[in-house]
């Protein structure tokens, strides 16, 4: 006598069909089948461009358009961020302090490799008016005059030491994974190391992963990829087999 079973996305009754127990009917196996194989017709995000696509997440028809996608996302960000003058003035007084880090271990001058050494600046010639002797801070909007140093013509003393105190600042944070207190400069990073990253990364995969499942016609349209791609791969090997025999 056929074993029976229950299909878990329609509840129906059904008998088996195949050699391994399934838990899907031949309905509600078709149905998933036929949502693997389906394409959806979407737009390009970079040209525009319409195309068909296996899912809805795929914004871009190429890899040329996502490239150029991304370096676009890239300049506008910048663009916005140079924009900010406080983001600026911050930008600035990282690398004074990255460029003092190296002098003091160092010892001595920063040497330059593969690029070409400053120069001495030149004194300005005759006809051409001299530089003008006070300036406007770009972060208080306060006028100063100048005080010596390459881009010190940007921001005043008081900015300038106001944003070095923050770019040395020291922030105790705890760690987003095992809730380890650890010092760090920047606000962005969230973890103590980066094993603490790998697994919280590995179980935000499963969490999703884990909600995905627990969807009836979700995990059915998984199990059908799982088929397809296992049909798609002895299909391969077959005709590997056919070209060897061939030869």
């Amino acid at each position: 006598m056929a074993a029976r079973g229950t299909c878990r996305l329609c509840g129906r009754g059904f008998v088996q069909y195949a050699g391994a127990p399934t838990v899907y009917c031949k309905r509600c196996a078709a149905k998933a089948d036929r949502a693997v194989g389906r394409t959806v017709r979407t737009k390009c995000k970079e040209c525009g461009k319409a195309f068909d696509a296996a899912s809805l997440l795929l914004r871009y028809c190429s890899d040329e358009c996502r490239i150029e996608g991304r370096r676009r996302r890239v300049r506008e960000d910048a663009r916005r961020h140079r924009a900010d003058p406080e983001w600026r003035a911050m930008i600035s007084a990282q690398r004074r302090a990255k460029a003092a880090n190296l002098r003091a271990q160092d010892g001595r001058k920063r040497r330059w490799k593969g690029r070409r050494q400053p120069q001495p600046r030149r004194p300005p010639p005759a006809g051409r008016a001299a530089a003008p002797k006070s300036y406007v801070c770009g972060l208080c909007g306060r006028a100063f005059g100048h005080y010596g140093g390459a881009g010190r013509r940007f921001y005043c003393r008081r900015c300038v030491a106001k944003m070095d105190r923050a770019a040395a600042r020291v922030l105790r944070v705890a760690c987003g994974m095992c809730g380890k207190k650890f010092s760090t400069k920047n606000r962005a990073v969230r973890y103590c190391s980066t094993s603490c990253s790998y697994k919280s990364k590995r179980r935000s995969d499963i969490e999703s992963n884990r909600r995905r499942m627990a969807d009836p016609e979700k995990r059915a349209v998984a199990a059908a990829a799982v088929r397809a791609g296992f049909a798609a791969r002895q299909a391969e090997k077959n005709r590997r087999r056919k070209r060897r025999r061939a030869a």
